[in-house]
């Protein structure tokens, strides 16, 4: 018991003014207010999805020539990838570079891996998704 004084003591700031706080029934430090429902959070992951998810298949909806259809969608996809992972830095604080070129990497293995997927299934079976 007798360190659990010294203890507090010494420690006054970060522990007996809260604990007094509450041992008192006096209200804690301000928590910061959350604004956004389960509901809002949804709404603006499924919007950024559906956009992020829209922007490459511009090409495909246009008369762009055929052969180039692929090309300026694999580009608009990696400035999309890029662009989300730096917009990721606004929450996280971190470097816009670094983000980016992150999201891009992963975005570039996993679309090369469905590339792959796809391709494989029409030479194996003949079936085109």
């Amino acid at each position: 018991m007798a360190r659990i004084s010294e203890l507090l003591c010494t420690a006054r700031t970060t522990v007996s003014s809260p604990l007094l706080r509450l041992l008192r029934g006096l209200p804690g430090p301000k928590q910061p207010r959350e604004f956004v429902t389960p509901l809002q959070h949804g709404l603006v992951t499924f919007g950024a999805f559906v956009i992020a998810g829209v922007v490459p298949i511009i090409p495909y909806l246009f008369s762009f020539p055929d052969a180039q259809q692929f090309l300026f969608s694999s580009v608009l996809a990696t400035a999309m990838f890029f662009s989300v992972g730096a917009a990721r830095t606004y929450i996280t604080k971190g470097n816009f570079l670094k983000a980016g070129l992150e999201m891009l990497a992963i975005g570039v293995v996993a679309s090369s891996v469905a590339y792959g997927v796809g391709w494989g299934i029409k030479t194996m079976f003949g079936i085109a998704i």
